[in-house]
């Protein structure tokens, strides 16, 4: 009998959680539909009929890379929660129409509208908005459908789906893989037609630790809507780990839940706080900044709505997620949602203490110290009649414990106490990196080392607490500090390559850049550090490229291809971007020059490489009007080169070429050849589009 029962709760439990929800998105078989245009999509009432969608209404793994499709959860582990339950799995793979696809899949973005629930204009602002989304991004490890590319570079090669996933950026004045959109804007700001909107996504810190983030709270009149909300905005060298709006987590491609809720900022201080819980464990607060297109919202989907859109709409960036369920909420403002409890487990004890000690601790250090004593006190004991809900409560005790330190240190208490709760502190996830950082500050330079090693254990809260430690030294400027602490770090058995990335991404990119240049050459002159400081080199002449400063990045790249003459493959390579970057920037006759002398080192040895210079030079001439030279590169690579998969290009040029030179009976043979031999590429409907244009000039 308790067998049934058990397997009845287990059957009902989704129900359960599921009851009270203005809306349900279960991804449920079926639930995948592009529909028949207007709200008809997935479920019967989404959208994708907008200027952020590009999505031809497929599944994965079909003729063209990306799309959308309902899947079974196979699970990496037979006994995992999920495996056997449908989920939404989106994908956005970049650019695949810069790589030889047709232009589909670089961006993928669906809205569904609120009015049917309640949402007024103003939802946002005048409401509390709850949903809870059951999400994590998708992977080439758990062997289910995902195209093998991953096309994020618009000029690289194509590559392999990342290992553990791919998240995408806040994007678009506060557009991500979720976004909330309402009609009505603030009065005072620039944009007063644009709304509002207020975007999450996942991302990918490090092979186990993944984030969500948000808007930003912009750093200038952060109460009103604009468009500087985004983590990336203005900041072409953006650190992952620096947005000030993020939550951690660990198992990066696990199912993880989260429970938010949105509210309007009554302080001003942003224009809303959102409330994010974890697993139903870890709750967090942060005071947001809506977006605001800056065009007046001529720009923006479905301006007139108020709705929730799932998806990625960027047509750069490339990513996936997979959803197993979305439900939501539109209440409004009649009651205080952070009511205080007394119980260590509920889901609002810490906001509500948290709040209050903040005041007393400021006011009166000792009382408080009084108080969170007694507060701690009563633990054993409701833990002990209450065991199925410790794990929560054991981490609020955690953060009760870093509250305890900091009154103790501004009530002078003896130093020794204050180390034992800072201690105790370290294993909270909201606080364990200030904890950290204070004990590193106040400790002798052998427990400094110490405290480090003990730091490249691995867990979580260490990785927290050593880029704490490095954001201290580096808000005191303190190079000659940071130096002692990296020679610490090199020193160790660790991996150094993995330390040298945790470190990076530590350092604020925002303010002191300095530090991240002089971070880069302090590794220079460590020799396990040379691929490291290679692929930051690179990295830093894609970013040149990607901004349009083509000549910068032909410096950049001829530097590196200079200073790694040892890396022979990585050189052809660098080589190539260099031919692009010249071609870009409009300098043809040096590319050309530059392809021809490479184009004979790299022919015997790198086929791709090769066929792909042929194509580039071709373009050169093309754009030099010297059209019968572009035609013998184009013949040069169908001829040496007949089954590469670049043949049908080269054909579609050729039939180009003769209709720029007037020949069009030899047009109009090679363009037919082309649709005869390549029945399935997409250049055919370039071609018949030629032939068309050549019929009605020779009418």
């Amino acid at each position: 009998m308790k067998n049934i029962l058990m397997l009845l709760v287990l059957i009902c439990l989704p129900c359960l959680q599921a009851l009270g929800w203005d809306y349900k998105y279960d991804a449920n078989p079926g639930e995948d539909a592009a529909g028949t245009g207007g709200w008809t999509a997935l479920d019967g009432t989404w959208n994708h009929d907008n200027d952020s969608d590009n999505w031809d209404g497929s599944g994965l793994r079909t003729a063209i890379p990306g799309g959308l499709e309902i899947q079974t959860d196979i699970g990496k582990h037979p006994e995992a929660e999920n495996t056997g339950a449908s989920y939404l799995r989106i994908q956005n793979p970049g650019l695949p129409s810069n790589h030889g696809y047709a232009d589909w899949n670089r961006k993928i973005w669906l809205a569904k509208d609120l009015a049917a629930i309640g949402a007024t204009n103003d939802f946002l602002d005048n409401g509390i908005f709850k949903m809870q989304v059951k999400w994590r991004l998708s992977t080439s490890t758990d062997n289910e459908a995902i195209d093998e590319i991953s096309l994020p570079d618009r000029f690289g090669p194509k590559k392999a789906w990342p290992v553990y996933g791919d998240g995408y950026n806040i994007h678009g004045s506060g557009k991500g893989m979720i976004t909330l959109h309402q009609v009505d804007s603030d009065l005072g700001s620039k944009d007063q037609k644009a709304g509002k909107q207020i975007g999450f996504s996942l991302m990918q810190i490090d092979e186990r630790i993944g984030a969500l983030v948000m808007n930003d709270l912009a750093h200038t009149n952060g109460n009103l809507s604009q468009q500087n909300v985004d983590f990336r905005e203005g900041d072409p060298s953006y650190s992952k780990l620096f947005h000030k709006n993020i939550v951690y987590f660990e198992g990066v491609d696990d199912w993880h839940t989260f429970d938010i809720s949105i509210v309007a900022d009554k302080k001003s201080i942003g224009t809303h706080n959102i409330t994010v819980l974890i697993d139903k464990m870890d709750s967090v607060s942060f005071a947001v900044t809506a977006g605001s297109e800056n065009d007046g919202g001529t720009d923006v989907e479905y301006k007139d709505k108020n709705y929730i859109a799932i998806g990625m709409g960027n047509s750069i960036d490339a990513g996936a997620f997979d959803l197993d369920y979305l439900y939501v909420d539109v209440l409004p403002h009649t009651k205080d949602t952070t009511a205080t409890t007394k119980a260590f487990g509920d889901k609002d004890y810490w906001p509500d203490i948290n709040k209050r000690l903040e005041k007393v601790i400021e006011e009166n250090p000792l009382e408080a110290v009084t108080m969170i004593k007694a507060e701690i006190a009563k633990y054993p004991k409701w833990k002990q009649e209450n065991p199925d809900r410790a794990q929560y409560a054991d981490k609020i005790v955690n953060n009760l414990y870093f509250s305890l330190a900091q009154s103790m240190d501004a009530a002078g208490v003896d130093k020794n106490e204050i180390v034992d709760a800072y201690k105790r502190a370290t294993a909270s996830l909201s606080y364990s990196g200030e904890a950290f950082a204070w004990l590193y500050n106040n400790a002798t330079s052998k427990e400094q080392e110490g405290l480090i090693k003990q730091l490249l254990g691995g867990s979580f809260e260490n990785r927290q607490g050593l880029k704490a430690i490095i954001q201290c030294m580096e808000k005191d400027n303190d190079w000659q500090a940071f130096e002692k602490f990296l020679n610490i770090i090199f020193d160790q058995p660790a991996n150094i390559v993995a330390s040298a990335k945790l470190i990076e991404t530590s350092l604020n990119y925002k303010t002191n850049n300095s530090w991240v240049d002089k971070f880069i050459e302090f590794c220079r002159n460590r020799p396990k550090l040379i691929k490291y400081v290679y692929k930051k080199d690179c990295e830093r002449a894609e970013m040149l490229a990607k901004k349009a400063e083509f000549l910068k990045a032909v410096s950049a790249y001829r530097d590196i291809a200079e200073r790694y003459n040892t890396f022979v493959e990585q050189k052809m390579d660098i080589e190539f971007r260099v031919c692009q970057c010249l071609y870009n920037s409009g300098d043809y006759k040096n590319t050309i020059a530059e392809i021809s002398k490479f184009y004979e080192q790299v022919k015997a040895h790198n086929r791709t490489l090769a066929i792909e210079l042929l194509l580039l030079k071709g373009q050169c001439y093309i754009q030099q009007g010297e059209i019968e030279k572009a035609v013998n590169e184009y013949l040069t690579l169908i001829i040496e080169y007949p089954e590469a998969k670049e043949s049908p290009d080269a054909n579609f040029f050729v039939g180009y070429c003769y209709m720029l030179q007037g020949k069009y009976d030899q047009a109009q043979e090679a363009l037919n050849l082309l649709i005869k031999s390549y029945p399935q590429s997409s250049t055919v409907s370039k071609a018949k589009l030629c032939i068309a244009r050549i019929e009605n000039m020779t009418k």
